[in-house]
């Protein structure tokens, strides 16, 4: 039986805000747990939503060539490389195509979904190289004689295990660094309290040096 069609804006809403953004202007971390305030990211949330609107509302069928042509768009405007964003939506969904299971709903919210995860993956690159920068120098001044590959690993075990515990503060550093992207793309003027985020920044750091929590 054919259910009442998805609301293609309040789908993109609510994935562009999952785990992200509360109203008006909180941007939170991952758990919700660890929340700051940025002005002008409700801005951010509205613009962004309605670009992937915009340019995706009329996806229809299951047709693939649509759908990659709106990939190649979100792609390029987004600053992202379209291929990824491109196989990132073929690996969610030639299971479905494979099987004859794909509907236009799913071939729509995977749509979106590829976009935002390629997204994510490109300002977790972003915060990556931020917080080894601030590793490596501190590692350096109280170890100049270190190795660089024993830094190295250190601070990748360290990345994983922030990771596996879900960390409030490196999550919502991930999250700042996506407000910042989005309002440069988008050309809005956002405004946090930058003093906090260093600390948040130098947190995180010292919980990879140290091997805590």
């Amino acid at each position: 039986m054919r259910t009442d069609p998805i609301h293609k804006d309040e789908v993109i809403k609510q994935l562009v805000s999952q785990q992200f953004f509360i109203p008006p202007n909180l941007i939170t971390d991952r758990t919700y747990r660890l929340k700051i305030e940025v002005q002008g990211s409700e801005r951010i949330f509205i613009q962004f939503s309605n670009f992937l609107y915009k340019i995706s509302s009329n996806l229809k069928g299951i047709d693939l060539r649509p759908y990659n042509k709106v990939l190649g768009k979100a792609g390029e405007t987004l600053q992202l490389k379209s291929k990824a964003v491109q196989r990132r939506f073929y690996d969610k969904t030639h299971v479905f195509l494979r099987e004859g299971l794909a509907t236009e709903d799913i071939l729509f919210i995977t749509a979106i979904s590829s976009i935002l995860e390629v997204l994510d993956v490109d300002h977790f690159e972003e915060l990556i190289e931020q917080l080894y920068d601030s590793y490596v120098q501190l590692c350096i001044y109280k170890t100049p004689n270190g190795n660089d590959n024993n830094l190295s690993n250190h601070f990748s075990v360290g990345i994983k295990r922030l990771g596996e515990i879900a960390d409030s503060q490196f999550s919502l550093l991930h999250n700042i660094i996506k407000c910042v992207n989005l309002a440069q793309l988008f050309n809005i003027e956002i405004n946090y309290d930058q003093a906090l985020v260093r600390e948040y920044h130098q947190r995180v750091v010292h919980k990879i040096i140290s091997g805590g929590i």
